[in-house]
């Protein structure tokens, strides 16, 4: 469908699209999503910008979801008039990466999940050839835990009657539904159509069309009426406050479910740490969509895309550790950055300090354009340009610190006796059922984890998925995956899984964006109303995800063709 509408001009694809138009009414919202798609196909090239006088000049100072995005939409705009050096301190894909574990199988170990809504990844995927791990009607159970206890599970299809999953569905509704009211999970269900709500068509609409915006304020203001306001908002207070003024969600429901997924998506930070904006994208990301990974991984994304983008010149293992002027061919001003070519390290990483020394630094430049496409607060950067001051000290994500997210590859079998579930409606403990093979954590958790995960393979297939959580249910030794905000003891791991084999794979990295509810709101562009030093990463004072990133890489794209244009015919471009 796809690539038949790239090749068709945009008139024939109107007459279609006018064409389909009835019948979409008639077949409702699929019908709709794909009209949209017959207009609008996910992953097209951008189209190919006028031939310049000399070539831009760009470099990309990171390497992971939104440095790499930004490399394959720019080589889409310029061609070979584009000339383009990225910087990477780590491997490709930033905070994207998979793990090779002991059994020679690889693991997602950094952002793992991609929502069904999420237009810019799924366009990726399309342009690509990659395809998604979904398996449907194929899941593990799920608990949260309050450190001491399960407050709630899904049912253990193994146990249900004959087992039968319909039973087993049957049983985990009952359940959810005794506890938190039908109303008020669907309610959940639906939360991302309230008229609060950031509507992401409208800001891939815009962004479509060429619009460009300077400042995070300017982005949210595109994305929805009460965006900007939402972030300076708690997020436990207006998803309990009554609608139409907010959510309109109980205490419980917010305090287990909702900062359950919260803490296990940010790093152990829940409803009463997040701003609502935030909050809202979590829930956008998980109860109010279809998630999965790409079947091999997701790492595959950038590292494509960045091979799309064909850069002229890569530095990777580089740190790039200041940004300052420079004169340029005839005289006009650009940029020079300052490259230690012996870095050993990722500043993202908890082993590593960003305050490192490193060996001798290249000079690298002059470029036209710089866009810093990593966090600064865990950066090694510095920026000498005193327009960009004022602009970097509202820059930071909340604190103005990351959290620090250790993740710990473990084969095991979780111990039953501490997720033993309790029916309260019921009054009885079903002994027979295996501990949840997911466990989220609920507010005020005393537990030393955040969430516990059983994991699958990259490349797993739907029949050798199916076999992994049988054999989870069954309490066969199987590879788990657990956050955590420090390094688990043995002792600690030992007490939450028995049968446990081989060693300990531990992450440790600082992850996440420590938030805090009032949100300031900083700038995508650092020099003033020059806007040629760009920062993608302030995005994250909106949320951080894989998604959140490539955004702002369409709104840096648009943000180049709006520089270049500007300086078209002043012996410039």
């Amino acid at each position: 469908m796809s690539l038949v509408a790239w090749q068709l001009p945009l008139g024939k694809r109107l007459v279609a699209a006018v064409t389909a138009a009835g019948a979409a009414v008639l077949i409702g919202r699929p019908g709709l999503c794909w009209l949209r798609e017959l207009l609008f196909p996910k992953g097209r090239p951008l189209s190919r910008q006028a031939k310049l006088r000399r070539r831009l000049r760009v470099a990309i100072v990171g390497a992971g979801v939104g440095g790499c995005s930004l490399a394959h939409w720019l080589r889409d705009l310029y061609g070979e008039d584009l000339q383009l050096t990225i910087i990477s301190d780590g491997p490709i894909g930033g905070r994207c990466q998979s793990v090779e574990l002991a059994d020679g199988r690889s693991y997602e170990g950094g952002a793992a999940i991609i929502s069904e809504l999420n237009e810019y990844m799924i366009g990726f995927m399309k342009r690509l050839g990659l395809s998604e791990r979904y398996f449907a009607g194929l899941s593990a159970p799920l608990g949260i835990f309050d450190g001491q206890r399960l407050l709630v599970r899904e049912a253990d299809p193994k146990s249900a009657l004959l087992g039968l999953r319909q039973i087993a569905a049957a049983k985990t509704a009952w359940r959810f539904i005794s506890r938190y009211g039908f109303l008020s999970l669907r309610r959940l269900k639906g939360l991302m159509r309230h008229s609060a709500a950031p509507e992401f068509p409208r800001l891939y609409g815009c962004l479509r069309k060429g619009q460009a915006f300077e400042t995070v304020q300017k982005l949210l203001n595109c994305l929805g009426p009460e965006c900007v306001r939402l972030a300076s908002v708690q997020a436990s207070e207006w998803l309990c406050e009554a609608p139409p003024a907010g959510g309109g969600l109980p205490e419980n429901v917010v305090n287990e479910l909702v900062t359950g997924g919260m803490r296990s998506n940010y790093g152990g930070q829940g409803c009463e740490n997040l701003h609502t904006l935030v909050g809202l994208v979590s829930i956008a990301g998980g109860f109010a969509s279809r998630c999965f990974p790409v079947r091999g991984g997701n790492q595959q994304i950038p590292k494509g895309l960045l091979d799309l983008a064909c850069p002229d010149r890569l530095l990777a293992g580089a740190t790039a550790q200041k940004v300052r002027r420079a004169s340029s061919d005839g005289g006009i001003r650009g940029w020079e950055i300052l490259v230690d070519i012996q870095a050993t390290g990722e500043a993202m990483k908890g082993a590593v300090s960003p305050d490192n020394a490193g060996g001798e630094l290249s000079n690298e430049g002059p470029f036209d354009i710089v866009v810093v496409a990593h966090p600064l607060e865990r950066s090694r950067l510095k920026i000498e340009d005193n327009a960009t001051e004022a602009q970097l000290a509202c820059n930071s994500c909340g604190t103005g610190r990351f959290r620090r997210c250790v993740t710990h590859f473990l084969r095991g079998a979780l111990r039953c006796g501490n997720f033993i579930y309790k029916d309260i409606v019921a009054n009885r403990t079903d002994i027979n059922e295996a501990p949840p093979l997911a466990i989220l954590t609920a507010a005020g958790s005393v537990a030393p984890f955040y969430s516990i995960g059983l994991q699958l393979p990259v490349d797993a297939t739907r029949s050798e998925a199916k076999g992994i959580v049988d054999a989870a249910l069954h309490g066969e030794t199987c590879t788990f995956k657990v956050f955590a905000g420090e390094p688990l003891s043995e002792s600690q791991l030992d007490g939450l899984f028995e049968k446990r084999e081989g060693s300990t794979t531990v992450l440790d990295w600082y992850a996440y964006p420590e938030y805090e509810p009032l949100q300031q709101l900083g700038s995508f562009v650092l020099d003033g109303e020059d806007g040629s030093l760009l920062y993608l990463n302030a995005i994250e004072q909106v949320a951080s995800a894989m998604e959140m990133s490539a955004i702002a890489a369409r709104n840096a794209a648009n943000l180049v063709v709006k520089f270049v244009d500007k300086h078209r015919g002043e012996n410039r471009f």
